[in-house]
Order: C-alpha cells, then structure tokens, then sequence
C-alpha cells in the first residue's frame, strides 16, 4: 500500500490515556491506538466517543472468525460492543531462579505457601533476596492480585471487585492476611514498597532475587545467560484453594487496536492497515519476537523461532490453572486508589484490617 503513510508515536503505556484524551479534545487524536484495555481509563473511551465500536468492522472486513472466541469476549461490553481490535494476549507467571534456590537447599519449585515460606528462610540465609515484588507500582497491586485469586475463583474475585464489599467477603479477607502473613515471614525482597517494575526486573535479572511475579511481555528482556536457570510456573497453592494447581493470572488485555473518532474519517485506509496487520504470518512474527499470546485461532510458529520462556509457557499443560487479572472488574477511576492502597501493604506494620478498611471507603464513592 505505497499510497499509504504511517505516522508512529511512542510512549509508555501510563502516558497514552492521557495523551489521547487531551488530544482528542483538541480534535487531534491518533487515527488509531495501540493500548491496554480497560487500564488508565480506556474502558471509558467508547462511552465519550474518543474511539468507536468495532463490531461492525470485525463483520465487514471478514476478521471476526479469525479471533479466538475469548479474546473478542474480553474486549466485548455488556452492551455488545467491541471497543478494540485484541491484539496481546499473555501470561504473568512466576519466575524461579533454579541456581539461587538450588544453591539455597531447595530442589523443587515451591508448590505450597508454606513450602513457599520455608524455601525464603533458606534463599536469605544463603544471602540472596528471596521474592522480588515492585511495591511502589503497578506491579505490587498486580501481585495482590494473585494472592487474592489463591483463595477465590474467578467469579467471586469478580464479584468482590465490582462491588467494592471487600471486608465482608470472607476469602478475599484471608488473601489479604496471606499477603501480610508473607511479608512478615521475610518473603518479600528488603524494602519492596520502593521497588517498582524496572528496580523489580533489575534485581531478578541481575541474580539478586530468586523469584519474581512478572508477565510474558518481559521474556525478551531476560539475560540470555540468565535463561537456563529461570524456570517459569504458578503461585504455590494455599490449603483449601478452589484451584487444583499454581495459579497464573492471564489474558487478552496486553494490547488493543483502536479505532479513534478521527480514525473512522480514513475508514478505508484503516481497513487495509488492519487486515494487513492481522494477517497469520505477521502475528507469527509478533508471537516469535514478543512471546505473546496470539489473540488468532491458527498460530503457525517455528518453535525453534520462539522464546525459550515462552516455549515453557506453552507445556505448562495442567501444571498450572490460569485465573483472571482485575482489569475487567474495577471501575475505571479506581487504578489510582488500588496501587496506593496496595502499596501500602508492603510497608512492615500495615495490617489486613486497614488494608480492608481503606479498599472498602474507595470503593464507596464508585457507587
């Protein structure tokens, strides 16, 4: 399509919302956007017209039976609509480094919480950080996350999410014990609260944590001498869990194409980027370069071609029970007050009581 230009901007994915929307009240948003859904807002841009629905361009342009059923469900309003084409799919697993835990004494990935606890005594005693998690951001609030889904299945973590009735939810209470109960037993790195997801990533890859909680868009940054060591599986189950191995959240919510107000206005040009991008072999490029999860139903990769962590993600088999993220139930103001509330339960001295306490009066103006 040489008739065709493409104009690219870049930026981090907690500066896009609201770049897009000071744009688009200028009138002068992107013609299409690449971004997660429903963070920072996004589940928001449909209802005030910034981008419009994508049902009827899934039908039109023959592109609809080309989706896995689950990634288009995830993208899919309670009224029907489609707000983005799914684009990233992915996995947000635990990382293990096999060298520090054998070092350590411990043979075997943890696959209960107290083993869990038992293997960190260990890891600290041979000097080295147990499990690195980045307090200050969004990747603290994504692992409370996971401690709260080890004690609920997916539709009661859903459920307590939207509607804010955390202190009266007996599982989700217990989660929030566990996560202080781990914290206290010296689980988490030194000084968590502090560490956000590149100090996070900085320390597992530099040899100086011994597991972290961190996505498939991070395998590529792996050190490639690190990689033999890193084995990649589920959060050690707790007794009486509803699941019947590690958990590991995942989903479709990585990355979206959109269409903007703008964007419909060069329908004909967005047609063709579209269909081309969404072509197999070009997925296939994204899956073997990225690791991520394709959103297509055919996939047709050379493994060889793949990552060696997403290769492990693609065996895992029954070994592991994929869970739910929180993004599809929270209401779409709410990211702020989750990450500091969250943050908050790293810090030594902060109790489950007032971790529900604070979730349950943010909640209440969301009402």
């Amino acid at each position: 399509n040489p008739d065709i230009t493409l104009s690219i901007e870049v930026f981090a994915d907690t500066e896009i919302p609201i770049k897009v929307e000071t744009a688009f009240l200028a009138g002068e948003e992107p013609d299409l956007v690449f971004h997660n859904y429903p963070y920072g807002g996004s589940g928001e841009w449909l209802p005030n017209g910034i981008t419009v629905d994508v049902a009827p361009y899934l039908e039109q342009w023959g592109l609809k039976d080309s989706f896995k059923e689950i990634a288009i469900a995830q993208y899919t309003t309670q009224e029907s609509n489609v707000v983005a084409f799914p684009l990233e799919g992915f996995t947000w697993p635990i990382w293990y480094n096999m060298k520090i835990l054998k070092e350590a004494g411990v043979s075997e990935i943890p696959s209960t919480v107290d083993e869990l606890i038992a293997a960190s005594e260990k890891i600290r005693a041979a000097g080295y950080q147990p499990f690195v998690v980045g307090g200050s951001d969004w990747t603290g609030q994504a692992f409370f996350n996971v401690i709260n889904s080890t004690y609920m299945t997916d539709q009661e973590f859903g459920q307590v999410y939207v509607s804010g009735e955390f202190s009266k939810n007996a599982n989700f209470a217990k989660s929030v014990e566990l996560l202080i109960k781990l914290r206290d037993a010296g689980v988490f790195a030194d000084n968590s609260e502090g560490l956000d997801f590149a100090t996070m990533n900085a320390m597992f890859f530099e040899g100086k944590a011994a597991m972290m909680n961190a996505g498939s868009w991070s395998f590529s940054e792996c050190p490639e001498e690190l990689l033999a060591d890193v084995k990649i599986a589920g959060f050690p189950l707790v007794e009486g869990s509803p699941h019947a191995s590690p958990i590991v959240p995942s989903g479709f919510y990585g990355k979206g194409v959109w269409i903007t107000r703008n964007g419909v206005n060069k329908i004909a040009a967005i047609e063709k980027f579209v269909k081309f991008l969404y072509q197999t072999e070009n997925i296939d490029s994204f899956v073997e370069v990225s690791g991520m999860t394709s959103p297509l139903k055919t996939t047709n990769v050379d493994e060889a071609k793949l990552h060696p962590l997403f290769v492990q993600s693609i065996k895992w088999g029954d070994t592991v029970t994929f869970v739910d993220v929180v993004d599809p139930y929270i209401p779409s103001k709410a990211w702020e007050d989750l990450t500091k509330i969250t943050k908050e339960s790293y810090i030594p001295g902060t109790t489950a009581e007032k971790i529900l306490t604070d979730l349950d009066a943010a909640w209440l103006q969301y009402k």
